[in-house]
């Protein structure tokens, strides 16, 4: 493997689940994941053309949610994938959904953040996600949020 970097780790119920960017294809980063105990079995999150970095995760009943920073477009945004892990694996449920839609001159998206729960307005049942990220679009280092629902 390469150099592994920006480690995000959450409860999964019975075993932790792990997340973090990984150099090891050639000096491109992406995202890969690995339910810790068992098999251990690592899954690539992305794949995208371009490094992808810095996961935030969470995880709501079954529904694990995994934000980064994607450069597939030269300039940083945030995307999102989303998982089950009903069957004990990671099942892809929504996968390359860009969170951010701004140009290389007013995006800088870094540092995204996810928070699972009851959100308002909204249903009180976990079906929603926060996510916060910084980026410059006006030209200083602002905090941006939004609400997402499950897919």
């Amino acid at each position: 493997s390469g150099e592994e970097d920006n480690a995000a780790l959450v409860w999964a119920g019975s075993a932790y689940l792990a997340s973090w960017d990984d150099d090891r294809f050639g000096g491109e980063e992406e995202v890969f994941a690995r339910i810790m105990g068992g098999t251990g079995f690592e899954y690539r999150i992305t794949t995208s053309p371009g490094q992808s970095l810095e996961p935030a995760i969470s995880l709501q009943g079954s529904r694990l949610v995994v934000v980064q920073e994607d450069w597939r477009d030269g300039h940083p945004e945030i995307y999102l994938e989303q998982f089950d892990l009903a069957s004990g694996s990671l099942s892809v449920v929504a996968s390359d959904i860009r969170m951010t839609t701004h140009t290389i001159t007013s995006q800088q998206a870094v540092d995204a953040a996810i928070a699972a729960g009851a959100a308002s307005p909204g249903p009180a049942d976990g079906s929603r996600y926060g996510i916060a990220w910084m980026d410059t679009r006006d030209g200083s280092p602002q905090t941006y949020f939004a609400l997402v629902g499950c897919y």
